[in-house]
């Protein structure tokens, strides 16, 4: 049998070619990894060389792709086109996007050195080095395109010049390290340029709790349209995605608690560990009177969730201006990284498992609310409780 594409669902071609062929009674077939025909009967040609003993698999597939490569010089962008294929059974539509973008960027980069390299081969371990020192100075005007349910084309927004996060330089790095390692076979190099970069280490800067007083500023000047989700976020400890998005689905009034499993750790299927909030009685009135108004049987608040979709940074945008108008101080600064945020959205997490803690609740407790793996992923927010003193705990004590 000669290379074939195979078929899926809907009757969709795969892009990918397969061989499949017999051997002295023993039958070989796989992919390709290729999208051309011509490309494919040469790695047939070569397996079947590997199967009769006349070659190594992995040394006869390595030639006839440097023969190809060195036939047909692969650009920068054919690169990423191939590489996304390959890698689109693998990652989400949201992390292919973020991918494609950060390799875009870097032949952005590309194109305004001498001579312009555009072929794969082209590339250094010199100018990949380039490449990282300009993103972490901040010499590159970075683009996002983002993708969300309610857009059916991305939407691109330039960044200033101003240094990356580490995180962010380090998803950089990363991407152009797969791409070149993935198809490093068929494009004529020697190594892979990113092999050789370091990540960058990401110096975490810590958010704060908010102190009572903060807490009472809050409640005595409630925002209109921030106020439900701040009290949902204070009362549970959810992450800011998490309560943007909760179903009525997810609120268990049965058991007084919340049933929410993180978009952040969703992908982990079976082994995500859900966050189980109590309902306390705050909560129940404030879902109450949600519910009685009616707005969305699917939403508990469906503003949030339009406003999230119009622009991701919307909310904590108008957080900040918030915050800011009630005078409470949220930045603060770093040595290395200048003024910074410590008191955000996300803050109200911290703020929730630092009063349980303060409170005497269990570790373990305290995390199986939070849906966290690990009580070591607990422990850091619990700073606090740790500088209570003996004395303090003494008199907790049933008297």
């Amino acid at each position: 049998m000669s290379v074939y594409q195979k078929k899926g669902r809907g009757g969709r071609v795969a892009p990918n070619y397969w061989y499949d062929f017999v051997v002295d009674g023993q039958r070989y077939r796989g992919n390709t990894g290729v999208a051309t025909r011509d490309e494919a009967l040469e790695i047939e040609a070569a397996k079947k060389l590997a199967a009769q003993g006349q070659l190594q698999a992995k040394d006869a597939v390595r030639a006839v792709h440097r023969i190809v490569a060195k036939n047909k010089p692969m650009t920068l962008a054919e690169a990423i086109e191939r590489w996304a294929v390959r890698r689109k059974a693998r990652c989400s539509k949201r992390v292919l996007e973020e991918h494609i973008n950060h390799w875009r960027q870097f032949m952005a980069y590309c194109e305004t050195l001498p001579g312009r390299p555009a072929l794969m081969c082209d590339i250094d371990d010199v100018i990949a080095q380039g490449f990282l020192l300009e993103l972490r100075e901040g010499k590159i005007i970075t683009e996002v395109h983002s993708v969300t349910p309610k857009r059916k084309k991305p939407v691109v927004k330039q960044h200033k010049r101003t240094p990356l996060a580490p995180s962010t330089q380090n998803k950089y790095r990363t991407t152009c390290k797969a791409v070149f390692r993935e198809l490093q076979d068929i494009t004529q190099l020697g190594q892979n340029p990113f092999e050789q970069t370091a990540q960058i280490h990401n110096d975490h800067i810590p958010r704060e709790r908010f102190s009572e007083a903060d807490l009472q500023v809050i409640a005595e000047n409630p925002h209109p349209q921030l106020a439900d989700l701040i009290s949902i976020l204070l009362h549970t400890g959810l992450r800011t995605k998490d309560a943007v998005f909760l179903r009525w689905e997810q609120v268990n009034l049965a058991k007084r608690r919340l049933e929410v499993v993180a978009h952040k750790t969703r992908h982990h299927g079976s082994s995500a560990h859900p966050a189980m909030p109590p309902i306390n009685d705050t909560l129940l009135q404030l879902f109450g009177r949600i519910h009685a108004e009616g707005a969305d049987d699917r939403y508990v608040l469906p503003a949030m969730v339009q406003a999230y979709y119009e622009n991701p940074t919307k909310i904590s945008a108008r957080f900040a201006r918030y915050i800011d108008s009630l005078g409470i101080k949220r930045m603060k600064y770093y040595e290395g990284h200048g003024d910074c945020p410590v008191k955000t959205l996300h803050s109200f997490r911290h703020t929730f498992v630092s009063r349980a803690a303060d409170n005497g609740v269990p570790l373990t407790v305290v995390k199986k609310w939070v849906g966290h793996m690990t009580a070591s992923m607990t422990k850091h927010y619990t700073a606090r409780a740790d500088e209570i003193t003996a004395e303090q705990w003494a008199l907790r004590m049933p008297k």
